[in-house]
């Protein structure tokens, strides 16, 4: 979610040359205000640069719900016994949700909302191709990833392009005790795991070369 920015602190009168009545106390208290208000201007910054990833990250978002509603229109419906070609899509008798098959299915005998494994669910939440984590497992940049149980959810440390990089999830867990784990990288500029600890929690993550993920 975009946050305000921070407020940049004024700065007192500046030291006037031609007032030496007051001009060693106007300059020091501008010298002293110097260091806050620079402060403010580089939070400001980082925050503009937070909002404009996050901006960015919704608009990919945007982008892929906006392809998976062009292929739920033209999806016919699946039929078990039917050969798929990876890339294929097809909606689901079980609850209508448009798939993609991830591979060559030869053929499809389970219905795509049961198998998991042979299709992607481009009707999910994001748009993104979706994976379930029972128990944690390794994060796939571009996915939205959704965790049904205490584990953690292991972010990419390779390919990381800056602003670019895109980790989504939602955690559905009852027991709140997932965590997402950086490696050697940072989360907001922080090392360590970071805590799930709100039931239903949902967040896009952003690869940042200053930050870490944020």
């Amino acid at each position: 979610m975009a946050s305000p920015p921070t407020t940049i602190p004024a700065l007192p009168p500046a030291p006037d040359l031609n007032d030496r009545s007051t001009f060693n106390a106007r300059a020091y208290a501008w010298s002293v205000a110097l260091g806050p208000y620079a402060t403010g201007l580089q939070l400001v910054g980082e925050n503009a640069y937070s909002n404009a990833a996050e901006a960015y990250a919704s608009a990919q978002t945007a982008s892929a719900q906006a392809q998976a509603a062009v292929a739920a229109v033209n999806s016919p419906k699946w039929v078990t016994g039917t050969n798929y070609t990876a890339g294929d899509t097809a909606w689901s008798l079980l609850n209508g949700r448009t798939y993609r098959a991830r591979n060559n299915l030869s053929p499809s005998t389970v219905d795509p909302a049961l198998a998991p494994t042979d299709w992607w669910d481009i009707a999910s939440v994001s748009g993104r191709p979706m994976v379930t984590y029972p128990a944690g497992g390794p994060a796939i940049a571009g996915f939205h990833h959704v965790l049904t149980g205490s584990g953690d959810l292991v972010l990419p440390t390779t390919g990381l392009v800056d602003g670019s990089t895109v980790v989504e999830f939602l955690d559905l867990s009852e027991s709140l005790t997932a965590a997402l784990d950086p490696g050697p990288n940072k989360i907001r500029n922080a090392l360590g795991k970071c805590t799930l600890n709100v039931k239903n929690a949902r967040a896009v993550l952003v690869w940042t070369a200053s930050k870490g993920w944020v």
